[in-house]
């Protein structure tokens, strides 16, 4: 497959206008899928002032890059992270007073993290997507690194200031309330549907469908061949709302883009339903009507979190909707048939006259390398901000950025990076990255109420117009929730 320059790959996910700024710095791609890990051989171009003192940083890396404990027993198609690890033992060439300590990936999670901040004693580098962290800003959780961000970065021979490493939408995902960047994003990720190509050829399928219609039809040919033809589980609604909502609301989403970075947070969403524009409630109920003509061909259990990777690797779902990351242990451990990935289905004017059949993508930076610093670092520990910064900025040599992303499989967002063949399918080109996803982009905790909409509607033969008021009055419900920490939101 073709690879994207870096101007196209900006241009498939909707930000072209800034793509001039790139186009002298495209990436470049390996001819072969790397037989072994990339060796870091980046070496500091000017030795960064010593710590005197010795420094313990800790660091929450996230699910898909802690390293993995030397006693861990891996499960079947896990893969053993290693390469933050190798990382660090080569920053204790350059600061030797300097250890970083990992937080068990088993330990944290939102509500975990939650409770650090209110106790101040979170991580000191910690792991969580921008979208979700948002709402918190103003409570003071996140450190502004701007400033850091402004200043050289040792690591990289000429680079004037550190954010010139970062592909623009990696620093808009950054970016929050007064322009200001409150961390580094140093890759991200893509979403299709994995497929079993033996399941697909046994149904006498020969094509991947694309459109709507087609793919329900494929379903259908794969239940008669005794497959359970689509993985799924209810608490993934966020992405398939992500395809759908961005297809069908395709000339109005950026409408609430009121800031223009290609994102559509949870501050824009909550100040667009106050004013009762969002969503369009017409697309919103087709939405779930598509989804619905899906059920009959989900697993039993659809309503629970099921281990679809488990199942599909089993051979007992022929596809479901994954990301990225899966790549490597489909990689390294591949189950016993060949996997293919495809692109979420157009819907067609046929089912919704006005579709706008469009191809639409998760696929930006959500990654397992966006980091942040706790907001109260400078009073509680401001001896550590020099390590803190200086660790990251070593991080983010390109060619540790390139091992990381191969072994979580993500794609990178720094200069000088290179992507593998295997991650080619998400690099393929497409209409729009979508800037919104669901309930989830308002807040973490208003998906929960999203999924339970949505099941009603699954489960039950319920009215369309009594559904949409029910739903928007909880929704309207939710925003209250989250107006009572974000009082500046509220609309007078």
């Amino acid at each position: 497959m073709s690879k994207l320059t870096r101007r196209e790959l900006l241009k498939a996910m909707g930000v072209a206008s800034i793509g001039a700024m790139l186009a002298s710095c495209a990436k470049s791609t390996p001819t072969s899928e790397p037989t072994t890990k990339p060796e870091p051989t980046v070496k500091p171009t000017e030795a960064p002032t010593p710590t005197p003192l010795p420094v313990t940083l800790t660091m929450w890396a996230g699910w898909f890059s802690t390293p993995t404990p030397d006693d861990a027993v891996l499960q079947e198609g896990e893969q053993r992270k290693t390469a933050f690890k190798d990382v660090a033992t080569a920053y204790k060439d350059v600061a030797p007073n300097v250890t970083i300590e990992w937080y068990p990936t088993a330990s944290v999670g939102q509500e975990w993290l939650t409770a650090r901040f209110t106790a101040q004693d979170a991580p000191d580098i910690f792991w969580w997507n921008m979208d979700d962290l948002m709402q918190h800003i103003n409570k003071g959780w996140v450190l502004d690194m701007s400033d850091y961000l402004k200043e050289p970065n040792p690591y990289v021979s000429g680079n004037a200031q550190w954010v010139d490493q970062f592909d623009q939408i990696a620093i808009d995902a950054e970016t929050g309330p007064g322009g200001k960047w409150y961390g580094v994003c140093m890759d991200g990720v893509g979403i299709l549907h994995a497929y079993n190509k033996d399941a697909f050829a046994k149904a006498g399928i020969t094509e991947v469908p694309t459109t709507w219609g087609n793919y329900i039809e494929s379903l259908a040919a794969l239940k008669d061949a005794g497959y359970i033809p689509y993985g799924k589980g209810i608490h993934f609604t966020h992405w398939t709302s992500a395809h759908l909502i961005n297809q069908l609301m395709w000339d109005t989403m950026y409408d609430y883009d009121t800031d223009g970075n290609k994102t559509i947070d949870g501050q824009e969403v909550a100040i667009a339903i106050q004013k009762g524009n969002f969503p369009d409630w017409d697309a919103y109920l087709e939405m779930v009507k598509l989804v619905k003509m899906m059920v009959p061909y989900w697993q039993a259990g659809w309503e629970e979190e099921p281990d679809l990777s488990s199942l599909f690797r089993a051979g007992k779902i022929a596809t479901y909707m994954d990301g990225s990351w899966q790549v490597p242990g489909f990689v390294s451990d591949p189950p016993p048939f060949e996997v293919g990935w495809a692109p979420y289905p157009i819907v067609t004017k046929d089912l919704w006259a006005k579709a706008p059949e469009k191809v639409v993508r998760i696929q930006g930076a959500w990654g397992n390398l966006q980091y942040h610093v706790p907001g109260y670092m400078p009073d509680k520990s401001p001896d550590k901000l020099s390590a803190i910064m200086d660790w990251l900025r070593f991080v983010c040599q390109p060619d540790f950025v390139t091992a990381l992303s191969a072994e979580g499989g993500t794609i990178p967002l720094v200069e000088g990076t290179t992507t593998s063949d295997s991650l080619a399918p998400f690099l393929q080109p497409f209409d729009r990255g979508v800037p919104y996803q669901s309930w989830n982009n308002l807040s973490s905790g208003a998906l929960p109420t999203e999924i339970k909409r949505w099941s009603l509607y699954f489960s039950e033969d319920v009215d369309d117009e009594q559904w949409v008021a029910d739903t928007k009055k909880a929704l309207d419900d939710e925003v209250a929730i989250i107006l009572e920490s974000n009082p500046s939101w509220k609309v007078s």
